[in-house]
């Protein structure tokens, strides 16, 4: 995330656990555009298609050359990651925070 919308914006974000609107995610840059329900589609077949009008190889190399150094980040600190996010997540507070937005959802489904 922060990769796409800049440090500031990530941590904003993530400080206030905020829902955006579609709007709002185009603003930031989260989301590079929004089409009607109806269009989706169409507006997905035709982005996939001016992907692969660029050579495999070609979009490939671009990738791997801007995305390495996170990538590579990110693989060398996984299995510290991984271990911290599930102590988190077992913690009884978020646990207890969980558990009130489980049944928030549920609520809202049998209405």
């Amino acid at each position: 995330m922060e990769y796409v919308v800049g440090a500031r914006q990530t941590d904003l974000l993530l400080q206030t656990g905020a829902l955006l609107t579609t709007e709002e995610a185009l603003a930031v840059g989260l989301v590079d555009e929004a089409v009607a329900h109806d269009q989706v589609m169409s507006r997905a077949a035709a982005k996939t298609k001016e992907f692969l009008s660029v050579p495999d190889t070609a979009r490939h190399a671009s990738k791997m050359l801007l995305r390495a150094p996170m990538a590579e980040r990110l693989l060398a600190s996984r299995q510290e990651d991984n271990a911290s996010f599930s102590a988190f997540c077992l913690t009884p507070a978020v646990q207890a925070s969980l558990g009130k937005y489980m049944a928030a959802l549920k609520q809202k489904k049998t209405k």
